[in-house]
């Protein structure tokens, strides 16, 4: 193994010759340092993608939108849900649920139960269930043919982390 033979020089105690380097500037040729800072910006999540609400879709028999508004005082967001249930056209009945959220870690999942708009309980328990993925994709469940009854997404928002989500039921695409 090949020892770089300044190092050997050093360790066995004897001196090294001094390499002359260059010279340095006069002190007035200098440049001046200048302190210049940026403001580091620190965050602990990833940017929160975007995520645009569909606008009501002919058909559509379901409507739940979750947004979490800053609060101008600074203090507290202000969560805000919005629900509707619409009338279903005559001859409707195979539909879709289509689904989304962003939150600010894109590791958040929130869960979906589709119920009965027309009780305050779900019953027998939700017609339907699953989850969705706050990353920004759309998630679409083939719901089939449902009863005809009035039905509203209840979305699961215990994860502080949501910042807009929204469930909707469609008419399935023939």
């Amino acid at each position: 193994m090949a020892v770089p033979l300044l190092l050997l020089l050093s360790l066995s105690g004897c001196s090294v010759p001094a390499v002359p380097g260059p010279s340095p500037a006069p002190p007035s040729a200098q440049p001046t340092p200048r302190a210049t800072t940026t403001p580091a910006k620190t965050s602990l999540y990833a940017p929160v993608p975007a995520l645009e609400v569909p606008k009501h879709r002919r058909g559509e028999i379901s409507r739940t939108v979750f947004r979490l508004h800053p609060d101008t005082s600074g203090t507290d967001d202000i969560p805000t849900t919005d629900s509707a249930v619409y009338d279903r056209q005559k001859g409707q009945r195979t539909f879709q649920l289509r689904a989304a959220c962003s939150a600010r870690s894109s590791s958040v999942t929130i869960g979906y139960r589709l119920v009965d708009a027309s009780t305050d309980t779900t019953g027998d328990g939700p017609l339907r269930s699953g989850r969705i993925s706050c990353d920004g994709s759309t998630v679409q469940d083939d719901l089939g043919e449902l009863e005809d009854i009035p039905v509203t997404v209840d979305l699961n928002l215990t994860d502080l982390d949501v910042i807009t989500a929204y469930a909707l039921v469609v008419p399935q695409r023939e």
